[in-house]
């Protein structure tokens, strides 16, 4: 042959090699779908014959598949239908009349890296039914499917689509957060606290598997009803109310079903950190166990092993010395004078009970066996006996950070559990490239850092001090992280702290504008509450009228307590005035703000009766800030103490109305505590009272009745009490 002529009609841009010769070779770019070129040669001699011939070809696209195997169950939810979804890729199958369901999911080679979402819908009777389950991507389940490509719940519980999966998946994605990617989804599992995930559960279970529960009203699937965070709060009070060993008990069940929760067997050898990563404010501790059957604890103090023994899942700790856990001070003002102790709590023996684990966290039941050292009134010591359940965080799987992140000026506001300690004010650091820090508020120290194996070592010399403190990030937030650290160069000092680590935004400044509207605290703390600045000046807290004013000055926020001398007392009493004390201060300074959450530095003053300071101290805490004061019904925040309000009724007048606690009974001849010790005085009666969908429940005579918020503002409250008149209370 003379010369070959190759061609082809692909609408693509071929790469082409040697096309005139008989081997020519084309390179395919990517392709997301299969196509037919159809290739044509024509060939010549030398004496100028020619002759063509054409061949179709089927070019495959590059795919990864896996096929999922497992079961829709809380109870089983016969025929589920069940999508497997890893990007644009989806397969669809009905699972049978046990929940069982096999699907194979095929993904295009450019999307082998995004997680698979597995979602599955009850249908007739369960059609309430809407579960989810998150896995890898189908590039990492591939590898854990092994040669047969049939994924298990052996070889990913995941598989498994539950109340357990859905209450991670609610607890991952609450905030908004896109998992797109392993290293993603892997990060978001960080914001699951391990008992939260097991109450959501347990809500879900009680739904679907009792007939007297429904969903509450206005709430249609069981993932909606704990895809935020109030609607499951108030239908657990709902079940509290009805039975209060309810929640436990089904909590105790779903621990129990290994189609529910997988209790791996692997060696628990490593370093960890406890703690419940729904709360910053919660103490965490340390734990190193070695292969030898030793290693250490820290918390407020470090002790060595002196054994651990593994059996199946549970590992029992002992410890060579107790560790001390925390000490708290405790007040009793019901009694004259008032009672003051210190309680010190030290443990000897911890037992750790894996329930499921995943690749950042375990989740643990833990048993701790001690004692309490009381010292002060009622001295004296106590056994320490409890149990509870919490994340076990690999020290490895921490929220990834990189030396350019942390770069840049950070404010870093640390506790620990001791307090007879003297906690610090929050302080400014600047991490520079060359690994100094730059303590801008105490520039005479000298420290240095570095980042190894996403722990961040901070070496510090301070006067005479010199010494080291380890950072791990055991949860990512929005503008920072939650910390937890390790510093073992001073004994006397506290070893573990706890806190937030927030980026600085430079430039920030509070308005009056910006500032008046409600503030809900605190975000990722235990304690929780609304404050209200109405543009008038006038503060309400949990919707009590209170005696403070707020203004703006130098852009922070400033909220004044005062008190009068003069009798009775001035309503508006202000600094200034004759008869006006300043008793109390809060200022605060904003730092970071993202959507509608403000990270502030909170600085609480003392003042005597002279107006003189005597006691200071400054908290970095977030607040989730609303430009609209508006509320439509009762919290449990709203009923912790005693508030008093007036009504207006047409045939007896101005009447006192009291809700909330410590309320002195009108009636004693008649039970006048609800659930945790909510009481309503009304009408010269008091009855006990319970929360109920947002609404205030109690008897009256045979009669059930409810209190419902209509309005609120800062001139009344206007509620309706079910079968009586409207009643405006201010």
């Amino acid at each position: 042959m003379a010369s070959y002529i190759w061609t082809h009609n692909a609408s693509l841009e071929l790469t082409e090699t040697a096309t005139n010769t008989a081997t020519p070779s084309y390179t395919v770019p990517d392709i997301n779908q299969d196509m037919t070129v159809t290739f044509t040669v024509t060939v010549s001699d030398d004496k100028g014959a020619t002759s063509s011939a054409s061949q179709e070809v089927v070019i495959k696209r590059k795919v990864n598949s896996v096929t999922l195997t497992g079961v829709v169950t809380d109870k089983p939810i016969a025929n589920a239908q069940v999508v497997v979804q890893a990007a644009s890729a989806q397969a669809q199958v009905s699972a049978s009349s046990e929940g069982q369901y096999t699907a194979t999911l095929i993904v295009d080679e450019s999307e082998a890296d995004r997680p698979v979402v597995v979602t599955a819908t009850g249908v007739d009777a369960q059609s309430q039914v809407e579960f989810v389950s998150v896995l890898h991507s189908v590039a990492r389940l591939e590898q854990q499917a092994g040669e047969d490509g049939i994924l298990d719940k052996s070889e990913h519980f995941g598989v498994n689509v539950t109340n357990v999966t859905t209450a991670e998946y609610a607890l991952m994605t609450r905030t908004g957060t896109t998992i797109e990617s392993d290293a993603q989804l892997e990060q978001a599992l960080l914001n699951v606290d391990a008992d939260e995930q097991l109450t959501l559960a347990s809500l879900i279970k009680i739904v679907v598997d009792n007939d007297e529960y429904n969903l509450p009203e206005g709430v249609n699937t069981t993932l909606d009803l704990i895809d935020d965070e109030q609607t499951p709060q108030a239908f657990e009070d709902e079940l509290n109310a009805a039975d209060p060993q309810l929640i436990a008990q089904t909590k105790k069940s779903i621990k129990s079903d290994d189609d529910l929760i997988a209790a791996p067997d692997t060696s628990l050898e490593g370093d960890f950190i406890v703690q419940s990563v729904k709360y910053a404010d919660l103490p965490p501790y340390h734990i190193s166990l070695n292969e030898a059957g030793s290693g250490s604890v820290s918390a407020i103090n470090t002790v060595e092993i002196d054994s651990w023994v593994q059996e199946q899942n549970t590992v029992t700790i002992t410890l060579k010395q107790p560790l001390h856990v925390s000490t708290k001070w405790h007040r009793d003002y019901s009694v004259n004078p008032p009672m003051r102790s210190k309680h010190m709590v030290y443990v000897d023996v911890i037992k750790l009970t894996v329930l499921a684990e995943n690749t950042v966290f375990r989740t643990v039941d833990i048993d701790e066996l001690g004692q309490t050292v009381i010292e002060g009134d009622n001295a004296g010591t106590q056994v320490h006996q409890v149990s509870y359940t919490s994340n076990l965080i690999n020290k490895l799987k921490m929220a990834q950070v990189t030396p350019e992140s942390l770069q840049g000026v950070w404010y870093l506001d640390l506790s620990d559990a001791d307090e007879e300690s003297q906690k610090s004010a929050p302080q400014r650091f600047e991490f520079k490239a060359d690994g100094q820090v730059i303590a801008l508020d105490d520039p005479d120290d000298e420290l240095s850092w570095q980042l190894t194996d996403n722990t961040l070592t901070v070496n510090y010399r301070e006067g005479d001090v010199t010494g080291s403190i380890s950072f791990w990030f055991t949860k990512k937030l929005d503008t920072g992280y939650q910390v937890v650290s390790l510093d073992l160069s001073v004994p006397q000092w506290p070893n573990t702290e706890f806190g937030l680590m927030i980026a600085a935004q430079p430039d920030l400044a509070l308005t009056e504008e910006t500032a008046a509207g409600r503030w809900h605290g605190l975000i990722g703390r235990t304690e929780q509450f609304d404050i209200d600045l109405f543009e008038t000046g006038k503060v309400h807290y949990n919707l009590s009228k209170t005696r403070a004013t707020w203004y703006i000055k130098d852009g922070e926020l400033y909220r004044d307590y005062y008190s009068s001398t003069h009798w009775p007392r001035v309503e508006d009493c202000q600094l200034g005035d004759p008869d006006c004390i300043l008793d109390a201060r809060y200022k605060y300074q904003l730092v970071a703000v993202s959507g509608n959450e403000r990270y502030v530095i909170q600085t609480f003053e003392n003042y005597n009766s002279k107006g003189e300071l005597f006691f200071t101290r400054a908290n970095l805490f977030v607040y989730q800030y609303s430009d609209t004061i508006a509320q439509r019904e009762f919290y449990h925040r709203n009923l912790e103490d005693k508030q008093q309000l007036w009504v207006y009724d047409a045939e007896q007048g101005w009447q006192e109305v009291l809700f909330g606690t410590g309320i002195t009974p009108q009636n004693a001849d008649t039970p006048n505590q609800g659930e945790a010790g909510y009481q309503l005085s009304l009408q010269g009666a008091t009855y006990p009272v319970a929360l109920r969908a947002g609404k205030l429940a109690f008897t009256k005579g045979e009669e059930a009745h409810f209190v419902e918020l209509l309005d609120y503002d800062a001139q009344k409250i206007q509620v309706c009490v079910c079968g009586r008149q409207r009643l405006s209370a201010s």
